[in-house]
């Protein structure tokens, strides 16, 4: 069986971005067959990754970013 590989991409501009960022991170994590504990670190995890990336690029005039 073949594995396929899926790269999911977004930008973020905004914060509600983020959080839209979060929801996809606990939703895959789900579809893998994490333990919910662990979904809900991958989505803490993915804000606080995504609010220091916009807060730098904010401040610089950088934004938006990519994720992926």
């Amino acid at each position: 069986m073949k594995h396929m590989i899926m790269i999911r991409t977004m930008t973020i501009m905004k914060t509600v971005d983020i959080l839209k960022a979060m929801d996809i991170t606990e939703q895959l994590a789900n579809e893998i067959g994490f333990l919910p504990r662990d979904c809900l670190f991958l989505r803490l995890a993915t804000e606080e990754a995504c609010t220091n990336a916009y807060e730098y690029c904010q401040k610089t005039g950088r934004l938006p970013f990519r994720i992926f």
